[in-house]
């Protein structure tokens, strides 16, 4: 039998349980090897035979569970890195900005960001992307 630890499943079935979805809860965590204890932008990540994706506060999966790293959604975006390489998928998990960047740099502010391709930083701007 698993084990969780307060920060990660307890806390999403505090949750589930104010709005009744104890049963979707324990589902949920069985599901998953891991699950971020909190959804940002109604989106959770989720860990699974060593892959990240993410789930919706109904626990459908949202977009493959492919991911070696992912950030949290801001702003309706996360970022997901695939060997080493970092892009951007939205809240329905399409991949709205391609994983070529070696770093993403600079948190979101205003819309934008910056990312490292090689030796040149870049600016993303997300109101282009929306």
């Amino acid at each position: 039998k698993r084990m969780h630890t307060m920060t990660s499943g307890d806390l999403l079935l505090q949750v589930l349980r104010k709005r009744k979805d104890n049963e979707l809860g324990e589902e949920i965590l069985s599901r998953y090897e891991w699950v971020d204890c909190v959804f940002c932008d109604d989106r959770a990540r989720v860990l699974l035979n060593d892959k990240n994706g993410f789930i919706d506060t109904g626990g459908r999966e949202i977009c493959p569970i492919k991911y070696d790293e992912a950030d949290f959604f801001y702003n309706g975006f996360a970022g997901v890195c695939i060997d080493g390489k970092w892009g951007f998928i939205n809240k329905d998990g399409e991949e709205i900005c391609p994983l070529i960047y070696d770093e993403i740099i600079h948190p979101f502010q205003d819309g934008v960001t910056v990312a490292r391709l090689g030796e040149k930083l870049c600016v993303i701007d997300f109101r282009e992307l929306k």
